[in-house]
């Protein structure tokens, strides 16, 4: 969506690869801004929208990728102003950090910010149930934006001290709740560090913390 409102504002051609499963209102919104949106096949992997741009690339030496995967402004942004603001607004130094895995730019970033407040601070990422991005093993999910069957090259697995599995169906029915009973209307990727902040507050008297960088509003068709 940055990439959208910067293409307009800047008068650039703007091309974005997505999965033909993510929301169809997130695409919509993108032509809306007179993006060009291509579909990519989610069948042929998680990871089908990245193949897609890079045979795009291929294809027409003119273009130029601004790849999440391997722009270290990525987890710099997030080691800048996200750890930053999770600084300020916590009343303690967070003890565990919590979050999903897309291309990695959010858990690198913040942790690393938060280890040098903390040194002791866990990392936990969550996955999928029945991926192990430890490994590299990327199953068919419907937790759009994580698991996509890469990571950046900026992440360094050692940072991270374990993982926790999350099941699609009961962030479904966290995130109806959140919203019903919170006023929290969150996203799906949203749900799922939530679900998984929670799981482990209940093992622990540490403090958690985690993310909510997505609203349900980009999943209601």
């Amino acid at each position: 969506m940055g990439l959208a409102l910067a293409s307009c504002v800047f008068g650039y051609k703007l091309i974005l690869c997505i999965p033909d499963n993510f929301s169809s209102e997130k695409i919509a919104t993108l032509k809306n801004y007179d993006v060009d949106v291509r579909l990519a096949d989610h069948n042929t992997g998680n990871d089908c929208h990245i193949k897609l741009a890079q045979k795009l690339l291929q294809e027409n030496q003119n273009l130029v990728c601004l790849n999440q995967f391997t722009n270290p402004s990525n987890p710099k942004v997030h080691y800048l102003y996200t750890a930053t603001e999770i600084l300020e607004q916590m009343p303690v130094v967070p003890d565990i950090l919590v979050s999903v895995i897309g291309s990695g730019g959010t858990i690198m970033g913040v942790g690393k910010r938060l280890k040098e407040v903390n040194p002791n601070l866990k990392i936990i990422a969550v996955q999928p149930k029945g991926c192990d991005m430890k490994n590299g093993k990327y199953i068919p999910h419907k937790i759009q934006a994580t698991a996509v069957g890469q990571v950046g090259s900026f992440v360094d697995f050692s940072l991270i001290d374990d993982f926790i599995d999350v099941d699609f169906e009961e962030i479904q029915e966290l995130r109806a709740n959140l919203a019903k009973r919170e006023g929290l209307f969150v996203g799906i990727s949203s749900g799922a560090n939530i679900l998984a902040s929670v799981k482990i507050s209940y093992q622990t008297d540490k403090n958690v913390v985690t993310v909510a960088p997505d609203s349900a509003r980009s999943y209601l068709c």
